[in-house]
């Protein structure tokens, strides 16, 4: 028959629960503790990632902005070479049309172009593209040359590659202007360079015909 608890028991028994529960308590508040702590140290973590991409969003976006200025700005200097070029070669103004290519090999080099085989293939690629451009007509450089009369720029186009025979406004190659202006010198280099006088302009008419 088991003894019926004493006083002294009791109150241990109380005691102890009472211990178990603040145990309890104090185990279910640290819980809740590193709860809270890990949902605001979630909470920074999320906002700390999202701050960065949208740092990271700005930052392609101002790339992405000052790489189409660049371009923009490539591309206008381009067309003011352009445009510096045909007027230099219809005044047979040899010095501005050297001084356009060599802007020219300037941006290439800027571009990292160097002067391996690969390098200079690029570089004459690009000297004949600009030495070939053409202006609202499609005239060439070297088809205003023609039309001014400017012989000795006619001849250092040609030694850059500009094709001799190209057609411009109206159907009229190189020589087709020079003989229209009756610029005998300018014909004479023509020819020499390989022009053909038996090409037809849209009217029907050749320069031999002129």
């Amino acid at each position: 028959m088991n003894p019926q608890p004493t006083a002294e028991d009791k109150a241990a028994t109380v005691i102890q629960c009472a211990f178990r529960q603040h145990l309890a308590r104090r185990e279910l508040a640290r819980r809740r503790q590193e709860r809270r702590e890990y949902q605001d140290e979630m909470e920074k973590l999320q906002k700390e990632a999202y701050l960065a991409l949208v740092r990271r969003e700005q930052e392609a976006a101002r790339r992405q902005r000052e790489k189409e200025e660049a371009e923009e700005r490539a591309r206008r200097e381009e067309l003011q070479r352009r445009r510096r070029l045909l007027e230099a070669a219809f005044e047979g103004d040899v010095g501005e049309i050297r001084q356009v290519l060599k802007e020219v090999e300037q941006v290439m080099t800027r571009e990292g172009v160097g002067f391996d085989n690969d390098g200079k293939a690029r570089r004459l690629q690009r000297r004949v593209a600009i030495v070939e451009c053409e202006d609202s007509h499609g005239n060439t450089p070297l088809s205003e040359a023609a039309a001014g009369g400017q012989a000795t720029a006619i001849q250092l186009l040609a030694e850059l590659g500009a094709n001799p025979n190209t057609k411009g406004a109206f159907g009229r190659t190189p020589l087709y202007r020079a003989a229209f202006g009756g610029h005998l010198e300018a014909v004479e280099v023509l020819l020499k360079i390989g022009a053909d006088p038996r090409v037809y302009a849209d009217d029907g008419s050749t320069p031999e015909q002129l």
